[in-house]
């Protein structure tokens, strides 16, 4: 791109020469830049999103060595008018076992789900289980369970009113 940097007004001339300016080209670096991250964290996000339940059954057992696991489904039920970010959280009740997803979004008016799978021998049948979610200015919902003996994960539902 040229631009025009001396005009002579006796010959009418115009003359042109090529524009080398640093601080334009850092403006564009930093505008490229800033795009490839919003994109990056716009997929990432999406990816979250993607991550949410798949009918197992409780109990996996595989000729690669996996252990069998204990699945609990938080589904939750957003009937606001507007999405919610939330952290959800389950723990086995009475021991340090726990999983924590941060930053799920609930979309406004519909129901999301979320797996989280524990090893199946530090939850045996009957042992108890809580859900909990934090909305909005630290607004709880909770909901227990238990593992019953039916080798399906186990669902449990929380609703944003």
């Amino acid at each position: 791109m040229k631009r025009i940097c001396h005009v002579d007004v006796q010959r009418q001339l115009l003359t042109y020469s090529p524009v080398h300016n640093k601080h334009n080209k850092g403006m564009f670096l930093f505008a490229i830049t800033l795009v490839v991250v919003l994109i990056s964290s716009v997929t990432l996000s999406l990816f979250t999103l993607n991550a949410q339940a798949q009918e197992y059954p409780e109990t996996t057992t595989t000729t690669s060595g996996q252990k069998p696991v204990f699945r609990v489904i938080v589904q939750v039920t957003n009937n606001a008018n507007t999405d919610a970010v939330s952290t959800v959280h389950v723990y086995i009740d009475g021991t340090e076992y726990s999983k924590v997803l941060n930053g799920a979004v609930c979309p406004a008016k519909s129901t999301v789900s979320y797996t989280f799978d524990f090893d199946s021998e530090d939850v045996p049948v009957g042992k108890g289980f809580t859900a909990e979610m934090v909305y909005g200015d630290d607004i709880f919902k909770r909901a227990s369970g238990v593992n019953s003996p039916s080798k399906t994960p186990e669902t449990v539902q929380l609703t944003i009113p």
